[in-house]
């Protein structure tokens, strides 16, 4: 029997710090996929669902750059700093590739024209694209490699600590429950998939990747609901 290669590096493995950050980039890309196609109706002079855009803006503000980004600049990025990582290196692009995609939330949280909306829209979802993808085959794999299991447990818990004081317990069971709505809506999950989440839930603080993740099998090809929705799929409804 032959045996089996080795893991892609941009895998998440258990235990290590970057695991959850490697999760949450699977949830913003399929935020990113919803909004590209947003921004592609912009472009071609149709309408979207402002309700669903606006919250679609706010999960990839407060999960996205709030929460995911808020741990890797106040702990990941600070840590591999001391560990003798250049701070104006890899690092500082991310950092700057940061900045850059907040300027662009910042235009889509406005008022600005449907060219500019447009523009914005898709921008920031090359960028966080491009972004994400260097993290996880640069700068999270040089990360696992720099820590001890000790400091990866450390960083683990200053993350869950982070959402905590960012999102507080109110936010993130509004925000579990959002997930819960686009996957029943959009069919991404069975109900028994859903009661099993469900009772997960009332057993441990489950976060929202474990409830998004949870219909992995049939999540990449959201779909648009018939029915009213609050999801951030309506946004691409045609």
């Amino acid at each position: 029997m032959s045996r089996p290669g080795p893991r892609p590096e941009s895998e998440a493995q258990p235990g290590l710090a970057t695991a959850e950050l490697r999760r949450e980039h699977e949830i913003i890309l399929r935020a990113l996929t919803v909004l590209e196609r947003a921004g592609r109706r912009l472009v071609a002079g149709r309408s979207v669902d402002e309700t669903a855009m606006k919250d679609l803006i706010a999960l990839l503000r407060t999960l996205g750059d709030q929460c995911h980004h808020g741990k890797e600049e106040g702990y990941l990025f600070p840590s591999m700093k001391e560990k003798g990582i250049p701070p104006d290196g890899p690092i500082a692009r991310m950092l700057a590739e940061h900045a850059e995609g907040r300027d662009y939330l910042g235009t889509l949280a406005g008022l600005p024209s449907r060219a500019e909306r447009a523009a914005a829209a898709l921008l920031y979802v090359q960028v966080m694209r491009e972004h994400i993808d260097k993290e996880n085959n640069l700068i999270f794999p040089a990360a696992d490699r720099l820590f001890t299991p000790e400091e990866q447990a450390m960083l683990a818990q200053c993350y869950r600590e982070m959402e905590v004081r960012k999102l507080a317990r109110n936010v993130l069971s509004l925000l579990r429950q959002q997930a819960i709505d686009v996957l029943v809506e959009t069919n991404t999950i069975t109900e028994e998939q859903l009661g099993l989440a469900l009772a997960h839930q009332k057993q441990t603080d489950l976060r929202l990747g474990d409830i998004l993740l949870a219909g992995s099998t049939r999540s990449a090809a959201w779909r648009t609901s018939t029915s009213p929705a609050r999801s951030a799929t309506a946004a691409t409804s045609s």
